[in-house]
């Protein structure tokens, strides 16, 4: 047993545990439709090259440009939907609205909003089905919308008309098919990925991330293999030669091993290595918080008690960073952690938010999100579970 005081045990035997710091949309290196990147892969080399598009001079494009790049995602859409209505051909606005309406829903966790997105983009390919930047923003936001398998069609079908893009594809299709649930597709697709991008381009680490998670097995036990391979990831993305988000992943993940280990301090001492090198990140305030509160014991959970402060403090941190207000996981916890600090209207209150946030919580894959949901659903149900014995 770690040092951490174990107050409680909950069977678990009938839900897969999953690691759970993070199960990022990766929002990074062009990889996304935030921002509007044309993600185009060079046929000589796969390398990733990121273009923006040019507005066409009508008055308000800057003005959706500039809240989109502000993050007031909200103030953009109202203007873009007057902007519409007057230029129903501009393409540019309707990618801008389009993306603003994509951000807003990231941030409100509103399905509604997020489905708006999807009709424009959904628009836009109809006018122009050959843009490969508007196939890649329909299929990330189904996998928004919890209808990954909709978007790996969508992207299977486009491998065949774009061979030149399937860097990007390939990526895509790894997270997608994670999300689904298709845990050997997945791990396919990102294999792939990641040997046709450089071992030192930025864009690598993403996949080396999801790799490394794949290892994890679902019921917390990864074998001596699994274990070695993770390590594997872990090491290529703590070189010293990667940026400071590259290697913050890779703690994060030696985080996560050591949590599957039951080392309590050293999973803690990771993850705060992970937040010293990206100290806004919402996923690494979660990962802390998680190895601060919860460890695993016989197929149980044990919450520990002598760090509540701090798992507080922490997991609060998660759920208030600007880039990450849809981890569900971190509501259960705080909740619990709420709820063992005597504060029992906030517990109620988190697990509420995390039931109605987590079928578009895009950061874990669906079958994941039903334990997470089944574990909220038993903490709105039987609160006396979490008082100390």
């Amino acid at each position: 047993m770690e040092e951490g005081t174990a107050f409680k045990n909950l069977n678990t035997s009938d839900s897969k545990k999953s690691s759970r710091i993070i199960w990022i949309v990766f929002i990074l290196a062009g990889l996304s439709g935030i921002g509007w990147w044309f993600v185009i892969a060079s046929k000589k080399d796969q390398q990733l090259e990121i273009q923006k598009p040019i507005p066409q001079k009508i008055e308000g494009e800057f003005f959706l440009l500039e809240k989109l790049q502000a993050g007031q995602f909200a103030d953009g859409y109202a203007e873009g939907e007057k902007l519409i209505v007057q230029h129903p051909d501009s393409e540019f606005i309707l990618k801008m609205t389009a993306l603003l309406y994509f951000g807003e829903g990231l941030q409100r966790h509103d399905r509604v909003v997020l489905e708006r997105a999807e009709d424009l983009f959904t628009h836009l390919y109809t006018k122009n089905p050959n843009d490969f930047a508007i196939i890649l923003s329909i299929a990330q936001t189904k996998g928004l919308l919890a209808r990954p398998e909709e978007g790996i069609l969508l992207l299977e079908q486009t491998l065949q008309n774009f061979p030149e893009q399937e860097t990007a594809i390939f990526f895509e299709l790894g997270k997608l098919h994670d999300q689904a649930g298709n845990r050997e597709r997945a791990y396919t697709y990102l294999q792939k990925a990641s040997k046709q991008i450089s071992p030192l381009d930025t864009r690598v680490s993403g996949a080396y991330f999801l790799l490394g998670r794949l290892e994890l097995q679902e019921d917390m036990h990864p074998n001596q293999k699994n274990m070695r391979e993770m390590q594997k990831y872990i090491s290529k993305l703590i070189d010293p030669r990667r940026t400071n988000a590259e290697r913050a992943m890779g703690y994060a993940l030696l985080s996560e091993l050591e949590h599957t280990k039951n080392n309590q301090s050293q999973a803690i001492d990771a993850a705060k290595k992970a937040i010293a090198l990206e100290p806004n990140s919402a996923a690494w305030q979660h990962a802390l918080g998680e190895v601060l509160l919860e460890g695993h014991a016989n197929e149980k959970d044990i919450f520990y008690t002598n760090r509540l402060d701090e798992a507080i403090t922490t997991l609060e941190k998660s759920l208030q960073s600007q880039n990450g207000k849809m981890l569900s996981h971190s509501y259960y916890l705080l909740g619990v952690a709420y709820q063992l600090n005597e504060e029992n209207d906030k517990a109620q209150k988190m697990w509420r938010e995390g039931l109605r946030i987590v079928p578009i919580d895009p950061f874990f894959p669906q079958w994941f999100k039903k334990t997470v949901k089944k574990n909220l659903e038993s903490a709105l149900e039987r609160p006396e579970q979490f008082l100390v014995k």
